[in-house]
């Protein structure tokens, strides 16, 4: 009875190994250990705070206070009674319905991307262009705001106006090789 009771644990061992080592198991793992992160935000950023919003709503409180008194459904009733309570959840009913109307907007294009009809490449254009542009917008900032103007076709750029009115001189940020980190040629 004795070697019975030894060999139990072992036989337990080497099935759990065998079941762990198997494809289907360790898919099944991996996938609760990378949806447990988002999983324990969402319901912490999202469904906890929801909730206390739920519960508040049939308290009378102030901003600030610890103290809160149960008064039911009258929030409610001031909410819908009242015009100046009933104006804000309109537009937030207005951005609820734009949300909805941006997001069939959002995947009829993307069906449109997606699919080979003649104009495809045209509509992938559009999506991409503001993302170039963006960067290429932020680059003629960033020379603009380190040039050292000649007076005569191009002017100081930010960083050397502030120099030249604190009685300064004007520094060459973009030309000169310390401070542009290009390497000198021999």
């Amino acid at each position: 009875m004795e070697k019975d009771a030894k060999a139990m644990p072992r036989r337990t061992e080497s099935a759990l190994k065998r079941s762990l080592s198997n494809y289907k198991v360790q898919r099944i793992i991996t996938t609760i250990i990378f949806m447990f992160v988002p999983l324990l935000l969402l319901i912490v950023l999202t469904y906890i705070p929801a909730t206390n919003m739920f519960i508040y709503s049939f308290q009378d409180r102030t901003q600030f206070s610890k103290n809160a008194s149960f008064v039911g459904f009258n929030n409610y009733v001031t909410v819908f009674t009242q015009p100046e309570y009933f104006k804000p959840l309109l537009n937030s009913i207005y951005y609820l319905v734009g949300s909805f109307i941006q997001l069939a907007l959002a995947l009829l294009l993307a069906s449109i991307v997606c699919s080979k009809v003649k104009l495809a490449n045209v509509f992938k254009g559009f999506i991409f262009f503001p993302y170039m542009i963006n960067g290429v917008a932020i680059a003629l900032i960033f020379v603009r705001f380190f040039q050292l103007g000649d007076g005569f076709i191009t002017t100081d750029g930010a960083l050397n106006s502030i120099i030249k009115l604190l009685g300064g001189e004007g520094v060459k940020f973009l030309s000169t090789p310390l401070m542009s980190h290009r390497r000198q040629r021999p």
